[in-house]
Order: C-alpha cells, then sequence, then structure tokens
C-alpha cells in the first residue's frame, strides 16, 4: 500500500498535475468501498492501493493477509489526519463536552482512542509501539495550518477533472 501523497509537495503544481494524467492513463479502478479497496490489494486482484484505509489495513494485516504499508520515496501522507476533535459552539451539554475532551487528551484516552481506532498517536506520551512504524508520523509529516487545506482543496478538483469523478 503507498500511503497518500501531497502532489503539490511531491512535485510542484505543473508536475503534480502531469503525474495525475500520467497516472490516469493507467485506468485505475476507483471504489468507495474502503474494506473493498483493501481486499482487493491483500487478495492479488490490484497490485498497488493508493489512498487505502490505514485502519482497515491494519485489520487485514492482522489476520494474516498479505499487505503492508511502504514509503513512497517522494511525498508526504494527504490527510487531515484521523482522529480530529471537533467541538460545537453550541452544544446541548457543554460541561459534559468539556470533561470528555479534556480525558480524550489525556495519557489513558489518547491510548484507548489510539489502539481503538487502529490509528497511532501523535502525541509523544502515548505509546505507539503496537503500531507498525511505517505508519506512525514523523516528525516532518504534519504540514501547517490554510496552505494544506487550500492545496488539497486545488488537488481534489484537479483530480476530479481528471479522473472524471463527479
Amino acid at each position: 500500500m503507498i500511503p497518500r501523497v501531497i502532489v503539490l509537495e511531491a512535485f510542484g503544481k505543473e508536475k503534480g498535475e502531469k503525474y495525475m494524467r500520467a497516472l490516469a492513463l493507467q485506468e485505475p479502478v476507483i471504489t468507495r468501498d474502503q474494506r473493498q479497496q483493501v481486499e482487493w490489494v491483500a487478495r492479488g486482484k490490484h497490485a498497488v492501493g493508493l489512498g487505502l484505509t490505514q485502519s482497515e489495513v491494519v485489520k487485514m494485516a492482522g489476520v494474516g493477509a498479505p499487505i503492508k504499508f511502504v514509503n513512497p520515496k517522494e511525498g508526504l501522507p494527504l490527510t487531515s489526519g484521523p482522529m480530529n476533535i471537533m467541538v460545537l459552539d453550541k452544544a446541548p451539554h457543554p460541561n459534559a463536552t468539556k470533561v470528555f475532551v479534556n480525558w480524550l487528551l489525556t495519557d489513558e484516552g489518547g491510548r484507548l482512542a489510539s489502539q481503538g481506532s487502529g490509528y497511532p498517536s501523535e502525541r509523544v506520551a502515548v505509546s505507539n509501539r503496537n503500531f507498525d512504524p511505517i505508519t506512525v508520523p514523523g516528525p516532518k509529516d504534519v504540514l501547517p495550518g490554510e496552505e494544506y487545506k487550500l492545496a488539497q482543496n486545488d488537488m481534489i478538483k484537479l483530480a476530479r477533472k481528471i479522473f472524471a469523478l463527479q
């Protein structure tokens, strides 16, 4: 499995678009069923999976499926990250929300959330020893702020156009 790659980071806009057009010429199979994507790679129907869901890969590998992560030579993961916390500004029970979020940010909450989701934590206080080391984010794997979101949106629009997705 190849982790999702920020094409702009790896190649720049012009080369990134060229890369996506070349990829589209290979007629990739596209499905929205995340488990099916992983199963196709694990069963050998397709040799490579792009953008596979990490937790599904971990589950399949955990039961002995011949699937593993590989690091690309260029690029970075393309995701806002699993386990994002969002809080409504007018939550029905704001104090309960605060208590839950505070607990989730403790070492115990982080460990349980990480283990339960199948995603390693980026927090130093939370152990990632039971995760495949290739899935644990490194210090340069996180891109800052709005610049990331704008680049991601531009590339998503371009990808939809190139791959004729609606």
